[in-house]
């Protein structure tokens, strides 16, 4: 089911989903506009998991500062062309009250000259 901007078709898809298939579990994937304290505060009453996008900050680029340059020297030591890591923190934006699990990767990839 398509998920307005916001989260407006979010239950109706839910309960279509769940009526295809009783029981199932739901995870629901959206760009960053799906990050909001709303749409997340909606999934989680109707029983959902979520992995919304989150729109890079500063202090998101902080939280990565670290494994950003753990990837760099391991690109470097490793000689590869590419290194990745993921890793998992709590975050709450400024405006927002409840903190929540956030997922990122850090990547470091060689650049042609």
């Amino acid at each position: 089911a398509r998920v307005k901007r916001g989260g407006g078709a979010l239950p109706g898809g839910v309960r279509a989903g769940r009526g295809m298939r009783a029981g199932a579990a739901i995870t629901v994937r959206g760009d960053g506009h799906y990050g909001t304290p709303e749409v997340m505060d909606k999934l989680e009453a109707l029983d959902c998991t979520y992995i919304p996008g989150l729109p890079g900050n500063e202090r998101l680029a902080a939280l990565a500062g670290p494994w950003e340059r753990d990837v760099a020297a391991l690109r470097k030591r490793g000689r590869a062309k590419r290194s990745r890591r993921y890793f998992e923190t709590e975050y709450a934006a400024g405006s927002r009250a409840k903190q929540r699990r956030v997922a990122a990767r850090a990547e470091d990839i060689a650049r042609r000259r």
